[in-house]
């Protein structure tokens, strides 16, 4: 493991930031890498790990962190051996809340799950593509509930989430149909 530490002097300020490193194989099948971003006490500010598999998908993820062990939002990228984005997640908090999309091998959108809390209870809103674009959403329980909602249903779950990603001062992703 390999640590570094990066001084920054601004106006008599001094900040103190470690960068911790663990890798094995890099670019390599089952080879990984992981950067991480500590603040001068040693808590985890940011995470970047990469992993090579051996059928030749390369995941990626980034993390960030609002506080001590406090996850502010992840998002993980899925490539396929030709280096296409296949899928992209972002999860917003600490929470199951965010949204997954698929991508078929032209790259074009043919899937998209956004996962949100309402009235207490973990929804996932789902669309997909089949000559048409269908919608479903699964509520959370034993058994779970799954219904037919509408493009304007889906659109609102979409909305939900956004205003939570705002509240976090997140940026909103937005991928064309």
């Amino acid at each position: 493991m390999k640590k570094v530490l990066l001084l920054v002097i601004l106006s008599n300020i001094c900040f103190a930031q470690i960068i911790d490193t663990l890798q094995f194989d890099v670019g390599k099948q089952d080879g990984f890498q992981r950067i991480r971003l500590l603040d001068n006490v040693g808590n985890i500010q940011k995470v970047w790990t990469t992993n090579w598999k051996k059928d030749g998908v390369c995941t990626k993820e980034y993390t960030e962190y609002s506080k001590k062990d406090i996850r502010k939002y992840k998002i993980d990228s899925t490539f396929d051996g030709k280096k296409r984005l296949i899928i992209l997640e972002r999860k917003i908090g600490d929470t199951i809340e965010g949204e997954r999309y698929e991508f078929d091998k032209k790259g074009s959108l043919i899937r998209k799950d956004v996962s949100i809390q309402q009235n207490m209870d973990y929804v996932i809103f789902q669309k997909w593509f089949e000559n048409e674009w269908t919608y479903l959403a699964i509520i959370d329980g034993n058994p779970p509930v799954r219904i037919s909602i509408s493009a304007s249903e889906f659109i609102g779950a979409e909305k939900t989430l956004n205003s939570k990603a705002k509240k976090l001062g997140l940026s909103i992703i937005k991928i064309d149909e």
